[in-house]
């Protein structure tokens, strides 16, 4: 599902300040933005690239920094964007992309894992994820610092990409994000049955996300 938001921007001559709202309120962030003009102007990104035997999607536009990444939720992608990303790339670089299995990135490599007389797929854990956002920008020269405004699931990813690569990140931007006990509360509330159909739902994904493994 796109996300439902507003964004304002204000640029001042030293801060940047990003403001965007949503039906669970405003979220600010405010960070140095270095606005780049003349031959430090960087060219719009948009392609393919193999981030180890599959390729992802990226698209990116604008000069400056820091460089705001845009990670969408789960069933989402790079075009849940398209109205954002041209009024934050009038200050900074930005950044959109397709997960595996979304959008027009391929998917990932999975393993296959056999059990008695079954045959199983290999779900992909929230590491893998985050390995392949930091292997694609990495290739794509789109070097950091970061901003990483996610919506929904993606803001579990941008959690754990800031646990793992701290050093890149400068700020996070939430939008509705999941939360890690989002599934726990709702089950609760619902019959056994209920719960079972949500749980089936969320785990049949074109992503092959263990949802499990990411709200833990």
């Amino acid at each position: 599902m796109r996300p439902i938001i507003r964004l304002i921007i204000s640029l001042f001559p030293i801060p940047f300040s990003l403001l965007i709202t949503s039906s669970a309120g405003p979220v600010n962030i405010v960070a140095v933005a270095q606005t780049q003009t003349g031959a430090n102007e960087r060219p719009p990104l948009d392609q393919l690239i193999d981030v180890g035997g599959y390729r992802l999607h990226l698209k990116c536009s604008g000069s400056g920094s820091p460089t705001v990444i845009l990670e969408a939720g789960q069933g989402g992608g790079s075009d849940d964007w398209d109205m954002v990303m041209p009024e934050v790339d009038k200050h900074t670089r930005v950044c959109a992309y397709d997960r595996a299995g979304r959008g027009t990135s391929d998917p990932a490599r999975r393993k296959l894992r056999r059990f008695d007389s079954h045959t199983y797929i290999e779900l992909r854990t929230g590491q893998e994820t985050v390995r392949d956002l930091h292997t694609l920008l990495a290739k794509a020269g789109e070097g950091g610092p970061y901003v990483i405004a996610a919506h929904s699931l993606g803001g579990l990813f941008a959690i754990l990409y800031t646990h793992q690569y701290p050093k890149e990140i400068v700020g996070l931007v939430f939008v509705d994000i999941s939360h890690p006990d989002q599934t726990v509360r709702a089950d609760a509330l619902t019959t056994p049955e209920m719960a079972r159909r949500r749980h089936n739902g969320l785990m049949q994904n074109r992503e092959g996300l263990d949802i499990d493994e990411i709200l833990a």
